[in-house]
Parts: structure tokens; sequence; C-alpha cells
């Protein structure tokens, strides 16, 4: 078993000279970690130079001018789009009235032309009869010469005049063989039929007449359904490519920006 023993101190409180000493320790003690300890000091003011100062300066005027620069920017780009939604809303109503006016030109142009040929028809032909006729019959018969017999038809009203012209006619040319010419009721007053042997040849004013109503009614018809089946290109379309616009007008703000002076502003973009 260990041995108890008697706890001692190790110094001797009653030594009033040992405790002098002992004050005197530490107190040298504690002076020394003062003086290792720095005293505060005030914070230094920082100072800048000339250069410094400047490239704050540049530093903050290139800030604002690409701020400013995107401000711009977006108030452009909604004005822009505004623009061109009421340039294209225009051209639509203009294209499509100036379409509609078009083909109503057209449509009465054809109108007014047939209008006009089914008036002068009856005249001209009444003036032209004779000689419409006497033309058309020395044409074909110079080509059929060699026929033996040659039947002439026309108008009542022209079948002696006719012949009157025609038989000097095949006498010039030393026709020898028979020709006739007669009336034919059905034909109109400046209308003619030929015969020969192995063909004929007619004019009929009147069959033209309707051969050209039917040509002009059918390019009417033509004309009003392309008109409700093709309106043609919209220009709504055409000009709605607002990322092209943007991009363009954000190329040539940058640009104007970047080659402007220093002391310029955003305002000089609107201006």
């Amino acid at each position: 078993m260990t041995e108890l023993k008697k706890f001692l101190f190790d110094f001797d409180f009653d030594d009033v000279q040992l405790m002098e000493e002992i004050d005197r320790t530490v107190n040298d003690t504690e002076m020394s970690i003062d003086d290792d300890i720095p005293a505060d000091s005030q914070p230094e003011t920082p100072t800048f130079s000339e250069e410094d100062l400047e490239a704050a300066r540049k530093e903050g005027f290139a800030a604002g001018k690409e701020r400013g620069v995107q401000e711009t920017l977006s108030g452009a780009e909604s004005t822009m789009c505004q623009m061109l939604d009421t340039i294209a809303m225009g051209i639509s109503s203009v294209a499509q009235e100036q379409s509609a006016f078009n083909e109503k030109t057209e449509h009465d142009t054809l109108e007014l032309a047939l209008s006009i040929c089914r008036k002068l028809f009856p005249a001209l032909s009444e003036e032209g009869k004779l000689c419409e006729v006497s033309t058309m019959t020395k044409s074909v018969i110079s080509q059929i010469l060699a026929q033996p017999k040659i039947m002439i038809f026309t108008n009542a009203d022209i079948v002696t005049a006719l012949k009157e012209k025609i038989d000097p006619f095949l006498a010039e040319k030393g026709y020898e063989g028979i020709a006739f010419v007669m009336e034919d009721r059905s034909l109109p007053v400046s209308g003619c039929r030929i015969q020969w042997q192995d063909g004929q040849a007619v004019r009929n004013p009147e069959t033209g007449l309707q051969d050209i109503e039917q040509i002009v009614s059918a390019s009417l018809a033509d004309q009003t359904q392309v008109a409700n089946t093709d309106q043609g290109p919209n220009p709504l379309t055409e000009l709605d490519r607002r990322p092209q616009a943007k991009q363009g007008l954000r190329s040539d703000v940058k640009e104007h920006f970047e080659t402007s002076p220093a002391d310029s502003t955003t305002d000089d973009l609107t201006s």
C-alpha cells in the first residue's frame, strides 16, 4: 500500500523577501508580454494616383455606356416591332385593295371589249358583206381551180352582186369547170360557203362572234377562280422577320455607340 505523505507548499508565504522576489518576477513577465503586443494604430487613408482616377473614370463611363446601350436597344426594338407591325398591316391592306382593283379593271375591260364587238358586229357585217364574201371566195377559188365543179352559197341579198364579181375572176384565171352562185338562207348577210368535190370552206361571222364570247367568258371565269384560290404572298409573312430585324438593329446601335465620341449620350440615337 502506498504511503500517504503530507502536502507541503514549495514556498514559505511568511517569508517577506521571497514574496517580493516573486512579485518582481511576475511584473517583469507582464511587461514583456505588453511589449510584444503592438499598440492599436489608426488605418491609413488610401491614396490614388491620376492614372488610377482616370482608369476608374473610364471604367465607370464604360459601365454606364453599356447600360445606356441596353436600355436604348430595348426601347428601339420595341418601337421597331411596332413599326413593322403597322407597315405590314398597311402593305397587306394596300396589296389586297390593289389586287381587287386590278382584277376588276381587267374584268371590266374584257366585258367592254365584248360589248363593243356585239354592238359593232351587225353594222360591220352589213357594211362589208359583199367585200368580205368576195375576198374570201376569190382566195379559196384560187386554190381549187383544178376542181371540175365549184358551188358558192351566200345570203340572198348579195347573190347577184357576188356573181357579177366572181364570173370575171374565173374567166381571168382561165377556169374551165362549172361554177354556181346560189343563195342559202341559213347564212348571215356576210356569210359564205364554198363547196367542191373534196371539201368545203365556210365563212360565218356569227359563229366567230360566238367563239369570241366563249373565249372571253372562259377568261373571266378563270380570273374569278384564280382570285378565289390564289391570294399571293402575305406581306405579314414576308415582313415577319423580327429576329433578323432585331439583330440588325442591335448591330447598328452598337456600332453607333462604338464610333460616337466619349461625351455623347444615348439621346443621339433617337435624334
